[in-house]
């Protein structure tokens, strides 16, 4: 598995210009309805982030990789055909990131702030809560990415609240690993992967 991520801060105008036309036709439409210049560059960034490990792994370049969203939204490689390669990418505050592997993967990155206690409590385990009122904030960006990256891996959107607190953030499922990235200040990053 390989992963990167960059800031949006990284990059002016003419990049984003440039990029917006390598998404596929759907996603461009999304993100051209995209009110928010910093949400629309940090989509963008995402899905290059995506085809340039990519292209790095397969030793083509980045225009030659096309990234589509399945039916339920998770980007897939559309081109070049028969990869055998999976992604997933993420975003949060000025950051995009990406992970690329040869086994089902997610990535999901969170900027630590104030969580709401509400949330937690709705969507984590006794176990996790004890966890985060020793930890704060960072203990339950920990606890929320590793859930995130998990229904990634396995290819669904986020259920309810009820479902999420069934997800041991500390012993996933399924056969899925998660790791857990600290060395960007300010954000946490959990990365899941089918064994």
């Amino acid at each position: 598995m390989k992963y990167s991520l960059e800031s949006i801060s990284d990059y002016g105008d003419s990049f984003y210009d440039r990029e917006i036309l390598c998404l596929c036709p759907a996603k461009r439409e999304r993100v051209l309805r995209f009110r928010n210049v910093s949400d629309r560059r940090l989509s963008i960034l995402g899905d290059h982030i995506a085809r340039k490990l990519v292209s790095d792994l397969l030793g083509i370049t980045p225009e030659e990789v096309l990234i589509e969203p399945d039916i339920s939204g998770r980007p897939v490689i559309a081109r070049p055909e028969g990869t055998g390669l999976y992604c997933s990418i993420s975003h949060s505050g000025e950051i995009s990131c990406a992970a690329v592997s040869d086994r089902p993967v997610g990535i999901d990155i969170e900027q630590i702030r104030p969580y709401d206690s509400k949330v937690a409590e709705a969507v984590c385990s006794s176990g996790e809560l004890s966890y985060i009122r020793e930890n704060g904030d960072e203990g339950f960006y920990r606890i929320w990415t590793a859930k995130e990256s998990y229904l990634k891996c396995i290819g669904t959107g986020l259920p309810g609240t009820d479902d999420l607190k069934k997800i041991d953030a500390f012993n996933l499922p399924g056969g899925i690993t998660c790791s857990t990235d600290m060395s960007h200040p300010g954000y946490v990053i959990s990365l899941s992967q089918k064994s």
